[in-house]
């Protein structure tokens, strides 16, 4: 009701929005049950704020509101709304598995719509037909000059979603993905904090690499750091450094990612020939607390983070998680899980092979460097 959003006397919709928004967030997380009969969200698909809407196709889908399906239809539809409130509707009616939702997804994940819109298709079209998501998917991947972080949210989506991997890798396998755009997406890969060697591999493959890890050798680990020392340069490993997205995983100078170990002093804690060695085939010697878990539940999400715990986890028996896209702790309730594994390192084996020789030299001479520069 209105009334119970009132701020100064008058009705707050921006206060309402952010009430729907974590009442989405508790219903994931299994510390709010849906409403049987949640007869207000039909009208809230109508209102003027945009946020309020959104939030509010949000949580009709975490809800399943059946009621609500026609609107959210409409408002998948509605050419006039922002990208952000389409994309919530778009989500709500796949996972009410509305009548014509594929259809409508499939039309909106193509040209010539624009990439974010067709991303925000293809994530919601994941849950009902991976493999028609996929071929759409890796149209969208051979377009020319795409954002990265279009690649990245489009990757994520099949890594979320149990047969979303398999799928994506097998349209990649037979649409012939160009090698200039495999290796984009080998990038983005990379950037997005996530790790799938079925997936690794498709696109070295695409990408026209041999191989994407060498036998493991310690006299080529000892021969590669001390060229790096020589030879290397440390301004121009710094740019690889950002363009390969190990900055999305790992903290430098309080600046990056939340995913691997923060690496701001690294050349002073470890050997150059530790950090050669870990970096080319990282799951020889995992630090502890960073093997990657990857957790599948019942409603075919996947979800892959490492393993942390809190008094109310242990209590429950619950298992708690650190994100390895976002770093936040995400609870898992034991009830909802289907598989555990172990997937080792999140860092992907073949990391350097997109460089040169001479790239390769310039990225350890940077990061064997770490904390000895002033």
């Amino acid at each position: 009701m209105p009334d119970r959003y009132v701020s100064g006397g008058k009705y707050d919709a921006d206060a309402h929005a952010r009430i729907l928004a974590a009442a989405a967030r508790a219903t994931r997380s299994g510390s709010l049950e849906p409403y049987d009969r949640p007869w207000g969200l039909a009208k809230m698909l109508g209102h003027s704020n945009l946020q309020l809407r959104a939030n509010a196709a949000t949580l009709a889908g975490v809800w399943r509101a059946e009621d609500a399906q026609e609107s959210l239809l409409a408002m998948a539809r509605d050419e006039s709304l922002p990208e952000f409130a389409r994309t919530a509707a778009f989500g709500a009616v796949a996972s009410l598995e509305a009548e014509g939702a594929g259809e409508l997804l499939a039309a909106y994940a193509g040209a010539p719509h624009a990439p974010a819109l067709r991303v925000s298709a293809i994530e919601a079209f994941v849950a009902l037909d991976s493999r028609a998501a996929a071929k759409l998917a890796v149209g969208l991947f051979g377009e020319p000059d795409l954002d990265a972080a279009v690649a990245v949210r489009t990757l994520v989506a099949f890594l979320n979603h149990e047969g979303g991997v398999p799928a994506l890798t097998a349209a990649i396998e037979s649409a012939g993905l160009g090698r200039d755009a495999a290796k984009s997406l080998l990038r983005s890969f990379y950037a997005s904090g996530r790790s799938d060697n079925v997936l690794l591999a498709a696109l070295g493959t695409a990408s026209g690499a041999d191989s994407l890890e060498l036998d493991y050798d310690a006299g080529f680990v000892k021969s590669l750091a001390e060229v790096a020392a020589a030879q290397g340069d440390a301004a121009r490993g710094a740019a690889l450094f950002v363009d390969l997205g190990c900055d999305s995983c790992h903290q430098v100078g309080g600046a990056g990612g939340l995913v691997g170990p923060d690496l701001s002093a690294v050349g002073t804690t470890l050997s150059a020939e530790r950090i050669v060695e870990e970096t080319l085939w990282p799951n020889r010697a995992i630090k502890e607390g960073f093997t990657a878990l990857e957790i599948t539940t019942r409603d075919s999400l996947i979800h892959q983070g490492y393993k942390r715990w809190t008094r109310e986890s242990e209590a429950a028996g619950d298992l708690v998680i650190q994100d390895l896209a976002t770093g936040e702790l995400v609870t898992i309730r034991a009830a909802d899980i289907a598989d555990i594994r172990e997937t080792g390192s999140p860092m992907p084996t073949g990391l350097t092979s997109l460089l040169s020789q001479a790239q390769l030299l310039d990225l350890f001479k940077y990061v064997t460097t770490l904390g000895t520069r002033s």
